[in-house]
């Protein structure tokens, strides 16, 4: 217990550049090669807790989130069909995976590399707990016993994990919103997150919202690289 309260005050070491370039290569590997069709459960855990959580902050309530076994999901909560709760509910799915591989990044940044692990694992527990099917449970079980033994590990150990985690959420949350604009230019996703959106704002149409969708992941990784890299251009400049 005493180990558990300094590690989660305190500060863990930076990640050593060998552990970038390990990251955003497994991150690669892990979107653009035949792993995707597994690895996207991963993202689609992220999207519907998007959704989920968003929906908690407005005051909404969550009665279930079922995970497919094609990778795609639904979070179902109720409230008002109307208004900014069921607006940001709807937007935060896209945008979840991106957003968080960033906020984790940042934690990352600044030392809390244990405190992002432990965040991580109760944001999956509250997943788990709304789970309501049984793929849903498959995916999201191996997830909680992996958190649990990670909070257990070697800081090394937990450096790379989180560090591996925030890398693969941003790379890929690009994957997933391309893939919605193909499926609906081929008219496959006309009840898509989108063009829920185009019917709730009335002014903004689902190709819109997908460049939206775009446009945040893409800054998202940006801005990843951007803290990953920072700390070793500073290490270099200086005399």
């Amino acid at each position: 217990m005493e180990n558990f309260w300094d590690q989660l005050v305190g500060t863990q070491s930076a990640p050593e550049p060998w552990m970038l370039v390990l990251s955003w290569s497994v991150a690669l590997l892990l979107v653009f090669t035949p792993l995707w069709r597994i690895t996207r459960n991963l993202i689609t855990v992220v999207h519907e807790g998007g959704h989920a959580l968003t929906a908690i902050l407005w005051g909404r309530r969550i009665s279930g989130i079922k995970l497919h076994s094609n990778t795609s999901g639904v979070t179902i909560s109720s409230g008002k069909p109307y208004g900014l709760g069921v607006i940001f509910t709807t937007i935060a799915g896209y945008v979840a995976p991106a957003l968080l591989g960033l906020g984790i990044q940042f934690m990352i940044s600044w030392g809390r590399i244990f405190l992002s692990v432990l965040i991580l694992g109760i944001l999956l527990l509250g997943i788990f707990l709304s789970i309501r099917n049984f793929w849903g449970l498959i995916v999201t079980i191996p997830l909680l016993v992996g958190f649990y033994y990670l909070l257990q590990g070697a800081p090394e150990i937990q450096t790379l994990a989180i560090l591996l985690i925030a890398t693969f959420l941003v790379a890929a949350s690009v994957k997933p919103i391309i893939e919605l604009q193909i499926q609906r230019m081929r008219g496959e996703a006309e009840d898509s997150d989108a063009d829920q959106l185009a019917k709730l704002t009335f002014v903004i149409p689902g190709s819109l919202w997908v460049f939206i969708f775009f446009v945040i992941s893409l800054a998202a990784n940006f801005a990843t690289i951007y803290i990953q890299l920072a700390p070793l251009f500073s290490e270099t400049s200086t005399p």
